[in-house]
């Protein structure tokens, strides 16, 4: 049996995700720039930062 996916309710959290995933290594500043580009709090931040390492480990193993 495999645990229940949690994913977050909130799409601006899913875009900046793809966004981050996109990128090739994150940089300094990151966490400011998700602020103000996507308007996200310092939760959402770093729930976007951990999906955004499952993109990456999903599109590395299924690619």
């Amino acid at each position: 049996m495999t645990a229940p996916r949690q994913i977050p309710a909130d799409p601006k959290v899913v875009r900046a995700a793809q966004c981050l995933a996109e990128l090739p290594k994150f940089e300094n500043g990151l966490r400011r720039d998700l602020r103000e580009n996507f308007g996200l709090s310092a939760q959402q931040i770093s729930e976007a930062i951990a999906l955004s390492a499952k993109m990456r480990t999903n599109r590395r193993a299924f690619a």
